[in-house]
């Protein structure tokens, strides 16, 4: 069966369109099979978007990681609209869009079709990442470990993960590889974790 974090080029495309409100910002999206959270967007993701905007003053570089089809980047930058926005995704249904979406609600993004880091030579700022949890430990751990190598110096990464999601063992892994590792929301089994 084919997943989100794939890129399967024979998938059968079934779009579908909402709205959404978050702030006093109005968005619309475009989905699509194939695409995670593709009937709207994900519950962990908006909490740790929530989290960052109350609680931080995000500027330079921000890298939106594992992009899906753009929502956590688009709302991000129209609550920081001086940040420099960058999505990847290795799907490239994904990729495209994201690229629809960032058009659709007016948000300049470089948005790139890459498997993790591999097709990006830069650093970053922020780092924000909803972990693909179907991928495997593998693929979720490699992409911590490939974070720490792409954060500026005093840079910031942020990642929710639930607990039933292996939060407690993603919370060790996080500490062997950074320095500061900040639980900084923890309710209903959801974690939001800042790392530095």
């Amino acid at each position: 069966m084919p997943q989100y974090f794939e890129n399967d080029e024979n998938l059968k495309k079934e779009y579908k369109q909402f709205s959404y409100t978050h702030n006093r910002h109005e968005f619309d999206f475009t989905t699509c099979s194939g695409v995670f959270a593709k009937d709207g967007i994900d519950g962990f993701s908006i909490i740790m978007v929530n989290c960052i905007i109350d609680n931080y003053d995000m500027k330079g570089d921000v890298l939106d990681l594992g992009c899906g089809y753009g929502a956590i980047g688009i709302i991000i930058k129209k609550h920081f609209p001086d940040i420099n926005l960058y999505q990847i995704d290795i799907n490239e249904t994904a990729v495209e869009l994201t690229k629809l979406n960032c058009k659709a609600n007016c948000v300049d993004s470089e948005v790139i079709l890459s498997d993790g880091f591999s097709g990006i030579n830069k650093k970053f700022d922020w780092v924000l990442l909803n972990p693909p949890i179907h991928a495997g430990k593998d693929v979720v751990y490699r992409l911590l470990a490939d974070t720490k190598l792409h954060l500026n110096h005093g840079g910031k990464f942020c990642l929710v993960i639930h607990k039933k999601h292996g939060a407690e063992s993603a919370l060790k892994e996080l500490r062997g590889i950074f320095n500061a590792v900040e639980l900084i929301y923890r309710k209903k089994g959801v974690h939001v974790v800042m790392c530095s």
